[in-house]
């Protein structure tokens, strides 16, 4: 267990991304963060903003977005019967500029409030379309086609090969998580690996002379949507094609970037001159470092060794390859050395632990065998356990859940024929397939 001084002193350490590198576009970030938000609760929630945290189940049946069970129907089944703001914007409260959705993290940020909005567009263009004339029809063809997007799309880039391909075609499991419960190492160390894809600017806004925005400008809580803040998000998520031009999440390893050290909203009120200038910021890195302490979780070599003293030790070596690292990366080493000398592998907790696999097994471009298995399983039975679920479409491949969509899965085989030239890495349906349906 780390001391709080090697907590600081190890989140200083972990400051200075190294910048792109990575193969994945810079939406995947954004959609990491829904997902997060969709299935994990507020960590430490913060006692300045006006709404109260939801219930989180832990299922991915898009409560997010919906609600919970006793959530009031939509106004003629659509997210949008009566806003008359922008229609990229988020339906606001008229006096406080509180985004009038369940889950009050999805509009920390510009970004994360329009892919929100993306989603709620989805649904009623779903409707619109006469794909799902009710509400209720309409949400469990949104819910099977978003878990499909995070299994075929999302998780098929982030994870190791052989990981998903065991968890997600032959469905084997080798952690034994409660389907139940969500496992700490997922929620308080696995998932957060999001934070290291964070870019310090981006592209895809208009704006003069193609000036990038800096991750700090995007956080405008409570705020209605300024103009200059629009994405475009085919410059976000392009075709699965890693050699386009779409811009790139930042490298999965253990470097944060610095903007990340203070982050915050402006506190909640929309129509106060002053607002950007009132700020509660928090370092997210501490933050993650601090919520595995809390929750107890072992450091990141002792859980990686106790996998081997498990009665499928041999058919996970054999089926995944699996060898927990004991070495640190050579850049992260030398960032320790000089701002952490008594943290090394040994000590390094989980969340670290598994960015350092990250980098030294996968070259920073996606998770290490063990941050791997930690996200299949949990996220696999998040979807298991959901209401409407693809798990439990047999036998489950992308077409028999498209099958199962009727006359939408037929429209998004148009698009996938219309596009599959520019598919070069394996992945026949992606967030650009649904970009192209709505817009």
């Amino acid at each position: 267990m780390l001391t709080e001084t090697q907590v600081h002193e190890l989140a200083n350490a972990m400051m200075n991304s190294l910048g792109p590198g990575l193969s994945i576009d810079a939406g995947y970030t954004y959609l990491g963060q829904f997902i997060a938000h969709e299935l994990l609760p507020e960590t430490h929630p913060r006692e300045e903003r006006l709404t109260i945290p939801r219930m989180v189940t832990g299922r991915m049946d898009l409560e997010s977005l919906y609600g919970g069970p006793s959530s009031r129907p939509l106004a003629r089944g659509v997210f949008n019967s009566h806003y008359i703001g922008a229609p990229q914007d988020l339906e606001r409260n008229d006096f406080t500029g509180v985004a009038l959705i369940p889950e009050r993290r999805n509009d920390e940020n510009v970004v994360i409030a329009q892919l929100h909005r993306f989603l709620q567009r989805l649904h009623d263009t779903i409707v619109a379309r006469k794909y799902g004339d009710t509400e209720e029809k309409a949400r469990r063809l949104l819910t099977l086609l978003f878990q499909l997007i995070v299994v075929e799309d999302y998780l098929r880039q982030i994870l190791e090969p052989r990981v998903f391909q065991s968890c997600f075609r032959r469905h084997e499991r080798w952690l034994g998580f409660s389907p139940n419960t969500t496992p700490p190492e997922f929620s308080h160390a696995c998932f957060r690996f999001g934070h290291s894809m964070v870019r310090n600017k981006y592209r895809g806004f208009p704006n003069e002379h193609g000036k990038m925005v800096t991750i700090g400008e995007l956080f405008r809580t409570g705020q209605r949507l300024d103009p200059k803040f629009l994405v475009d998000w085919r410059e976000f998520f392009g075709w699965p094609n890693p050699g386009e031009a779409t811009q790139k999440a930042f490298p999965i390893d253990p470097f944060v970037v610095d903007a990340m050290s203070a982050v915050g909203p402006p506190q909640l009120c929309a129509d106060d001159a002053t607002a950007t200038d009132k700020r509660t910021s928090v370092n997210v890195v501490e933050i993650n470092l601090i919520a595995g302490i809390e929750a107890k979780l072992p450091p990141g070599i002792v859980y990686a060794l106790s996998l081997l003293t498990a009665p499928n030790c041999a058919d996970l070596v054999k089926t995944v390859g699996y060898v927990p690292v004991r070495e640190l990366w050579p850049a992260f080493a030398k960032a320790l050395a000089v701002r952490a000398p008594t943290v090394d592998i040994d000590n390094l907790p989980l969340w670290p632990y598994i960015l350092n696999e990250a980098a030294v097994t996968q070259n920073c471009q996606r998770l290490g065998t063990l941050g791997s298995l930690i996200c299949a399983e949990a996220i696999a039975n998040a979807i298991a356990s959901a209401h409407y679920s693809i798990l439990r479409i047999e036998p489950y491949s992308i077409d028999t859940v498209l099958n199962s969509l009727g006359a939408l899965g037929q429209e998004l085989r148009t698009i996938q024929r219309d596009h599959e030239h520019l598919s070069t890495d394996g992945r026949t349906l992606s967030m650009r397939h649904l970009i192209e349906f709505v817009l």
